[in-house]
């Protein structure tokens, strides 16, 4: 899906619950972002993001952080303004974003999500290459020797 501002694009990987619209009235989505050009993000209150730089030289995210190498990660609210300066050439990220009234991430989780970065991984007896997302219970634990980026989740009142 193209940006508005003409900035890039992004592509959804998975979302609960799986079929809400897009219109932000998700509980958390997961998104891979191809970024080409500096700019704003957008706005959405009452959501919490995690941003994880994939690839490209990175980028200065102003007043929240500055992601220089893979898999640098920075974590804000989604009514912060931000305004992204990419600090040599395009960059490719994966986002987490969830509602902070329903869910919260920590070390813990009564859900897991992993991306697979490189290589591959087997989650709960199945195979996952580069690219492949696995939502999981928190306690199931990947195998192999790829490299992943996970988050953990749990309900607010669980």
């Amino acid at each position: 899906m193209p940006w508005k501002n003409g900035g890039g694009s992004t592509r959804e990987l998975a979302r609960h619950p799986a079929h809400q619209p897009d219109d932000g009235t998700f509980d958390w989505r997961l998104s891979v972002a191809d970024v080409a050009a500096d700019g704003p993000f957008s706005s959405f209150p009452g959501l919490d993001r995690i941003l994880v730089l994939l690839s490209g030289n990175g980028m200065a995210l102003s007043g929240v952080g500055t992601l220089r190498a893979p898999l640098d990660r920075c974590e804000f609210p989604g009514e912060t303004p931000v305004h992204a300066v990419l600090l040599d050439g395009p960059t490719r990220d994966l986002n987490l974003m969830w509602r902070r009234d329903r869910w919260r991430v920590g070390a813990e989780g009564a859900l897991r999500i992993d991306y697979v970065v490189a290589g591959s991984l087997e989650i709960d007896g199945h195979a996952l290459g580069e690219g492949d997302v696995a939502v999981s219970p928190g306690g199931v634990r990947p195998t192999g020797d790829g490299i992943a980026v996970h988050f953990l989740l749990s309900p607010v009142d669980g």
